[in-house]
């Protein structure tokens, strides 16, 4: 996949004279490892003429923000996937203390998971006695609209996948020039 249609899709892309593409896929980001996927992330920019937010890349921004917070991880993920996801976040200086995941191995099944069930998993496999913030990995999984109700619940800040991406995206569109600011739309 990665190989095959990521590259073709970001010179696609390229016709549109995008401001910025976002690489949306913690997993497969993870499973490149931190300099695999700036070399990936090099080549998108240069086949999409626009800079490329990686979705770990901004996450890890994302959570260091929180300096030296105990992160605790929940993730959709088999447990190779969940071993190279701790990897890449402990590799951009993320201290994970835990990580669990719900042991799905396909992108459908993921998609499936409603919020209310992200919920009920990390209620019942984290203690944020362990933790200062929790991330939820993956994104195809439905976490941000789990992200308002697990913050009330563990009264801890919960950090996604997508809601990282977007962050950091909205700074990178905000840096812009030629954008017009967000806030005035």
């Amino acid at each position: 996949m990665l190989e095959s249609f990521v590259p073709r899709a970001a010179a696609d892309l390229a016709t549109a004279n995008m401001h910025a593409i976002v690489f949306s896929c913690t997993s497969a980001a993870a499973l490149l490892g931190k300099s695999g996927e700036e070399r990936f992330v090099e080549e998108l920019e240069e086949s999409g003429g626009a800079p490329v937010i990686s979705t770990n890349e901004a996450i890890s921004r994302v959570l260091v923000r929180y300096g030296d917070a105990r992160v605790a991880v929940v993730t959709p993920y088999i447990e190779e996937l969940n071993v190279a996801i701790a990897g890449t976040l402990t590799e951009r200086g993320v201290s994970v203390r835990s990580i669990v995941g719900m042991s799905l191995d396909d992108n459908v099944s993921i998609g499936r998971v409603r919020p209310d069930e992200i919920v009920a998993f990390v209620e019942q496999h984290a203690d944020p006695s362990e933790f200062d913030v929790l991330f939820v990995s993956c994104t195809n999984l439905r976490g941000m609209e789990s992200r308002e109700t697990l913050e009330d619940r563990l009264e801890r800040p919960v950090v996604t996948s997508n809601s990282a991406a977007l962050t950091i995206a909205l700074e990178v569109l905000e840096g812009s020039a030629d954008v017009i600011p967000l806030r005035n739309c």
